[in-house]
């Protein structure tokens, strides 16, 4: 660790988006290694204990609507991109957990839940009947230590990466005529419209395993599992009308003919209907 301010400002300086919340995350892990090495190691000095953290430019957030919702639904034409968009944006998931789904996950599912891997967390996660049946479809002959989400690269099959699937996700919004949106806001919307529906914003925040203010999982035990089918945009867009502009052309290999996918395997929990 340099002894002088100028190298690490030097480091700092290579963050230069816009909001400015990845140089403030950086300075501050920094300053707290500078703090811990003064108190407990003897070194001389934390060369940031008087550097200003930047001010983070806090932007509004894009959530689709159901409509928009269903559009991307009805685009999704193979066995991947239907369970892909069935777990961003019925589950809520983070597109590192999507990724790293394994086989054995998908056969070691237990009361409605399954094992999800996130980049800092493994726990468990609700999943809809519906978005099981197409994750045992891509399971299906995969020994249990395979990645079910698979890319292709220089000719070989390998587990998708997060350039893989991003492309994949820009491809169906591009093809739905969604433009200005990320993979990232499929979570968001899953939690918008969940909240908005359900009327409970923690309800929200749980379904996608966030942080919750003033409520710890650790001792508010909710069945998520029994929750989720009540309010997941995957169930919502049920009343719409259909979204296509175009007929249906012939399914292609590997494509489904069956216009409304994510009903497919449906199971109907014998919990309270939406009011």
């Amino acid at each position: 660790m340099p002894e002088d301010l100028s190298p690490v400002m030097e480091f700092l300086a290579n963050f230069t988006g816009k909001s400015g919340r990845h140089r403030k995350n950086y300075q501050a892990t920094i300053r707290a290694l500078y703090q811990h090495a003064v108190q407990f190691h003897n070194f001389p000095k934390n060369v940031l204990q008087n550097v200003a953290p930047p001010i983070v430019r806090k932007k509004a957030i894009k959530t689709l609507g159901l409509e928009q919702v269903l559009r991307l639904l009805e685009i999704a034409d193979n066995l991947k991109e239907q369970a892909a968009l069935s777990l961003l944006i019925g589950q809520g998931w983070r597109q590192v957990e999507v990724r790293r789904v394994l086989a054995r996950d998908v056969r070691e599912i237990e009361a409605g839940q399954i094992w999800c891997r996130g980049k800092m967390v493994e726990e468990w996660a609700p999943i809809l009947p519906e978005t099981l049946l197409l994750l045992e479809e891509l399971a299906d002959g995969l020994p249990d230590e395979n990645h079910i989400f698979v890319g292709n690269r220089l000719g070989r099959p390998e587990p998708l990466g997060a350039t893989g699937l991003s492309r994949l996700v820009d491809r169906l919004f591009a093809s739905a005529d969604l433009h200005g949106y990320t993979g990232h806001d499929l979570r968001r919307t899953f939690a918008t419209l969940v909240t908005d529906a359900s009327g409970d914003e923690l309800l929200g925040m749980r379904l996608v395993r966030d942080k919750v203010p003033g409520m710890s999982d650790r001792y508010v035990k909710r069945d998520l599992a029994a929750l989720l089918p009540l309010w997941s945009p995957l169930r919502q867009v049920d009343d719409l009308p259909s979204q296509k502009t175009v007929s249906p052309q012939p399914a292609k290999a590997g494509e489904t003919q069956n216009s409304q996918w994510w009903r497919r395997g449906r199971v109907e929990l014998p919990v309270q209907k939406r009011p």
